[in-house]
């Protein structure tokens, strides 16, 4: 009589620490063909059941020596998309999008674009923005502005 044993490893990598931001960062991105996962839900208290397949780009960075309070927008280029914006530290896992989470935000002002207003972000300390929107198959570019207060 042959036994055989079969192990299954999974492994997640961590996102990379990203760049540093010196008072205000300015990016620019597109969710367009990039990989999708089920998001927060809009409280934070469980997965969405709007967002099962969101298509998302997340963004490593890291604030420089000065340690305050600040400010995330999200600004897509067509103002017509529901936008969703989340904080993740240190890293973040699409398989476990609950896991660091710090803070997110489905609406800015007006129902376009996302905005994580005072938030207290420590320098060397790495953060993840994930840019996604609010239901499925929604793609978009955007602006991604992360300024101290």
């Amino acid at each position: 009589t042959t036994t055989t044993t079969t192990t299954t490893t999974t492994t997640v990598t961590t996102t990379p620490a990203g760049d540093y931001c010196n008072y205000d960062c300015s990016l620019s991105g597109d969710t367009t063909g990039q990989p999708t996962f089920n998001r927060p839900s809009s409280t934070g208290s469980g997965l969405s059941a709007q967002g099962t397949a969101v298509h998302y780009l997340a963004v490593p960075f890291h604030v420089s020596s000065d340690a305050g309070t600040y400010t995330i927008n999200l600004q897509p280029h067509s103002s017509a998309l529901d936008t969703f914006l989340i904080l993740y530290s240190p890293s973040f896992d699409p398989n476990n999008p609950l896991q660091n989470m710090i803070a997110l935000n489905d609406d800015g002002s007006g129902g376009v674009g996302s905005t994580l207003n005072s938030l207290v972000l420590t320098p060397g300390v790495p953060y993840v923005a994930v840019v996604t929107g609010f239901t499925n198959d929604v793609v978009f570019s955007f602006y991604l502005g992360i300024t101290i207060d």
